[in-house]
């Protein structure tokens, strides 16, 4: 939110799997409960899906329609007649273009607003899919027909965790008595996923006729953004694959804490190793964290010692991350197989280690091999050494994750 916090009146909620409750205040957000009816009792809540920055999204029933729906309450301060997303989803919701890509937005089925205890907030309700990462869905199969404990069957029964001042006292109307864990959107996905994904997040969509003010992510800037060389269209291959990579695991390719650019930059360091010296003399930081060949400082003081993570480890840990979640089941991408997968550690950081005659470790099946080899070709710090997007689009690995879902889809029928 755009105003944070400074005096926190209640005490954090103990699972961590909620918004804060402090974000409940005035131009903040909408307090809901389970049960709750809007727009003339057509929409009732049921569960709830997510929680964002600026709103709260909630598994709702239409009892106009007689179908479940998202719906998203915008916090009061974000909330505009104005608001960009909304006028792109209407734009879009409204066009008779006849192209593909409809098939992979979000569609906006009705929009409306609210006064509550925190100010006026604008609501708009979409289709239910499945958060697959930030900005991108998994679409679902239809499920209308399901009564509500049909739904808590499948995604359980909403978890509530009271709210409670820190003082002790009674909470009013601005906050709500309990906040709503998210459901578990991944037992539905099991049961219901089309294997489709869905573009979310239009906020900072702009048209062809404008021009945009727009900032590109620090965990999805090529490497001539972040060390400030010259930007060509190539920047969009190295965020083809941070998105590829984001699809396949749930979370970003590079991470960052404190300070978003310097943390990207070093933990791009520690998966490629030393860049060009057209980029690595751009940073002045750098003596901070590596010596000149770029082989990360030992720890000192405060600082914390960079640790080296190659791309290939990286891809190896999609899976480990996601047996921990699913125990025995697969992976995120389907047909990936449970087997062990720790081997010998690639020798591909340049400036970190020296290249070695050891062979990369052997992947568990053609989607991970297929995975490492096209990432490995667009996360490159030259721009023009990256492959080119027509090649990337037509990669094999698109072939293996397509093959491997007919196969799901043929067992299942």
């Amino acid at each position: 939110m755009s105003s944070r916090v400074l005096t926190r009146l209640y005490r954090p909620i103990p699972s961590g799997k909620t918004e804060d409750p402090d974000e409940y205040k005035w131009d903040g957000l909408h307090p809901v409960h389970i049960g709750d009816n809007f727009k003339d009792a057509r929409y009732r809540i049921i569960h709830k899906l997510r929680q964002g920055s600026f709103s709260t999204v909630w598994l709702a029933r239409d009892e106009q329609e007689k179908e479940y729906v998202a719906l998203k309450i915008v916090e009061a301060e974000t909330s505009s007649p104005d608001n960009k997303e909304l006028k792109v989803l209407l734009d879009l919701a409204q066009s008779s273009l006849d192209h593909a890509g409809r098939n992979f937005i979000l569609h906006l089925k009705d929009d409306f607003w609210i006064e509550g205890p925190n100010g006026r907030h604008l609501c708009y309700v979409t289709q239910v899919a499945d958060l697959y990462t930030s900005n991108i869905l998994l679409q679902l199969a239809n499920f209308d027909s399901w009564s509500e404990n049909d739904i808590y069957d499948c995604v359980g029964q909403p978890v509530e965790e009271p709210v409670q001042r820190r003082d002790g006292g009674s909470i009013d109307e601005t906050v709500p008595q309990y906040l709503v864990q998210p459901c578990n959107m991944r037992a539905l996905e099991d049961r219901l996923s089309l294997a489709r994904i869905m573009i979310i997040d239009f906020g900072q969509a702009f048209y062809h006729d404008e021009t945009p003010d727009v900032l590109t992510p620090k965990q999805f800037s090529a490497p001539e953004v972040l060390f400030g060389t010259a930007i060509t269209p190539a920047t969009d291959q190295w965020q083809l694959g941070c998105t590829i990579f984001e699809v396949c695991s749930g979370y970003s390719l590079l991470n960052m804490l404190f300070n978003p650019k310097m943390d990207v930059m070093k933990d791009m360091v520690a998966m490629l190793g030393k860049p060009p010296d057209t980029m690595w003399q751009r940073w002045k930081e750098r003596e901070n964290y590596f010596e000149a060949d770029g082989a990360p400082k030992a720890a000192t003081g405060r600082k914390i010692a960079v640790r080296p993570y190659p791309l290939v480890d990286r891809v190896y840990d999609i899976v480990r991350s996601d047996e921990k979640i699913r125990g025995e089941q697969s992976g995120k991408m389907t047909g990936i197989s449970n087997e062990k997968i720790r081997g010998e550690q690639s020798g591909n950081m340049t400036g970190i280690s020296k290249k070695s005659n050891v062979a990369p470790p052997k992947l568990p099946n053609d989607q991970l091999v297929q995975l490492h080899d096209l990432l490995s070709k667009l996360m490159v710090y030259e721009p023009r050494e990256r492959l080119p997007m027509d090649r990337a689009l037509n990669h094999p690995f698109f072939t293996a994750v397509a093959k491997a879902n007919s196969a799901q889809k043929y067992s299942q029928s």
